[in-house]
């Protein structure tokens, strides 16, 4: 029984409980492309007190990539996490989201999505990468943008193509 407690008292504490609680977890999500609603919008309404803020509101809360290293012809994964909050009516807006992968500060590919609706939640956006098979070996940077009328969320990571 203590140790029941003690679970519960620290799953009470966790991010993962508190996604689960809202009845969408983000570990639950498969890494396919696209984006998925993991916190739905009456939740963050209230949690981010929207209605309250200047709007749009927008919260960089995660990226990352897997695998940190890859061979040429394999894929990786960029996971970028936001919260946001846009206005009720019309629920929604329309932004730009924005992936780019350099090496030594030379742009090797861009993919950008100039309609990309951004609508209040808290949503992940899986984009699935395939290294060239003559992809040279070495340190490549990748970065994320999302942007909209009223502000920009950026992130940069980085992965490596290894022989």
């Amino acid at each position: 029984m203590k140790a029941l407690a003690a679970a519960l008292a620290g799953c009470m504490l966790s991010a993962a409980c508190d996604q689960a609680a809202d009845g969408l977890a983000e570990e639950r999500i498969p890494a396919e492309p696209g984006k998925k609603l993991i916190r739905l919008p009456a939740k963050v309404w209230e949690r981010e007190k929207c209605g309250t803020r200047a709007l749009p509101y927008l919260r960089l809360d995660h990226t990352g990539i897997a695998p940190k290293s890859v061979k040429p012809g394999g894929s990786i994964n960029y996971r970028f996490t936001y919260t946001a909050c846009v206005p009720k009516q019309p629920g929604y807006m329309l932004g730009r989201f924005q992936t780019e992968i350099s090496q030594d500060g030379k742009k090797l590919s861009t993919r950008t999505d100039d309609n990309y609706p951004v609508e209040t939640g808290k949503l992940v956006v899986d984009t699935h990468i395939v290294v060239p098979k003559d992809a040279a070996p070495g340190t490549y940077t990748l970065a994320g943008e999302l942007s909209l009328e009223g502000g920009t969320l950026r992130d940069a990571t980085t992965f490596n193509v290894t022989p």
